[in-house]
């Protein structure tokens, strides 16, 4: 629990600077415009909640949906959550949160350390899915598979 007090203390220590706070509470440029993005990509998941806009779709779904002051076009909404679901439908973002809470959940009650580095690495990847493509760019789909594969071996080890 020592770690988790003091991970909290450096958070609301960082929310003290001035950059820093703006970054995390998105009140910079980027924050904006991510906004501004996740906004219109609600939008569309309003019209196309089931199927999204398919694979490679939500470009050219997503310019009817925009807000009109976020001019930018973007391949992704730049959120996991709203990625996998824009782009595979309500079943891919199923498919997601039940993938990842069955290895998370697994890792957790194999209490080992390399069940903690993996459950480490993927929570690393979710939180940077918050703010960014960390699944459909190939290198970042590359190393979840990495750690979902390693983590069934650590949940299954293999016997000789």
């Amino acid at each position: 629990w020592w770690v988790v007090f003091g991970s909290a203390l450096m958070f609301i220590a960082l929310l003290l600077f001035t950059p820093t706070r703006e970054i995390i509470l998105m009140q910079n440029t980027s924050g904006e415009v991510r906004l501004a993005l996740w906004q219109g990509t609600a939008n569309l998941l309003l019209h196309h909640p089931l199927t999204g806009a398919g694979l490679a779709g939500f470009p050219d779904l997503y310019a009817q949906y925009k807000l009109d002051r976020h001019v930018e076009l973007l391949l992704y909404p730049h959120n996991i959550i709203l990625d996998f679901w824009v782009e595979l439908g309500l079943v891919g973002l199923l498919w997601l949160i039940f993938v990842v809470g069955r290895f998370g959940w697994r890792l957790l009650i194999v209490k080992n350390c390399p069940a903690i580095i993996l459950l480490c690495g993927m929570v690393a990847i979710l939180i940077y899915g918050l703010v960014d493509v960390p699944y459909f760019k190939n290198d970042l789909a590359i190393v979840f598979w990495i750690i979902l594969t390693l983590a069934d071996t650590t949940i299954h080890p293999t016997t000789n």
